[in-house]
């Protein structure tokens, strides 16, 4: 055993620690998940925000969407998010922890100022599965929230989650032939045993502290060799 394995060994913690600690600054804990933290200059009441938007605190838009403050009735707080029709969708990045399953509630609902009476939306956490939630607008009366859930279990340090709209029937409008889609609002995250809306997703100080740690072990273990083939 020479002093080239130790060296080798902390360059690799140090690189692990690098990597690790780039893709957190990416993500942080889940935030803003009514929708309430947001750049709105709307005058009409609603604003229409297009693909790339980070207007909305950390969400991004994927699709074309509506931030809406009056014009719909929120959930929770003053706004909401409506999907237009097609592809709409907003995403969010967020920390989690590998092996863990987070529970997601959200509300659903749906724009009644135009057809078609079944709105649908897809929710998909990365590398978990799609699945879709449809709202009937005859059913549940106008701008009716009802309360969905979705499960996923993390397979990365970090998870995007997605809403996006697969409405795409004529909506009877002539002018606006395609937007009316659902409706979002109230999202929150659950990770098991964790916080309410946050999730238990780790901070970057315990990747840190973790990475320090192994640093640690490894260095103690090559000290320890050493003493073992001195004697």
């Amino acid at each position: 055993m020479n002093n080239s394995f130790g060296k080798m060994v902390l360059c690799c913690a140090i690189v692990v620690m690098i990597t690790v600690n780039s893709e957190l600054a990416k993500a942080g804990a889940f935030q803003n998940g009514s929708f309430e933290q947001n750049g709105f200059i709307g005058l009409n009441n609603r604003e229409t925000l297009v693909s790339g938007d980070t207007s909305i605190t950390g969400w991004t838009v994927g699709s074309a969407v509506n931030l809406n403050r009056t014009y719909l009735p929120a959930a929770d707080g003053t706004f909401s998010v409506e999907l237009e029709q097609g592809t709409g969708s907003i995403s969010q990045t967020f920390t989690t922890t590998i092996g863990q399953t987070y529970n997601v509630g959200f509300e659903m609902g749906g724009d009644a100022e135009g057809g078609p009476d079944l709105k649908k939306m897809d929710v998909l956490a990365t590398g978990g599965a799609t699945q879709r939630y449809t709202y009937i607008l005859s059913q549940h009366g106008t701008n009716f929230w009802v309360t969905e859930s979705y499960a996923f279990t993390a397979t990365d340090i970090s998870t995007t989650l997605t809403f996006t709209s697969v409405t795409t029937d004529y909506s009877g409008v002539p002018i606006l032939p395609f937007a009316f889609g659902p409706t979002l609002d109230n999202v929150t995250i659950d990770g098991n045993g964790g916080n309410s809306g946050g999730g238990t997703v780790p901070e970057p100080s315990s990747f840190v502290l973790l990475g320090v740690g192994g640093v640690g072990l490894a260095l103690a273990e090559y000290r320890r060799r050493r003493i073992h083939k001195a004697v």
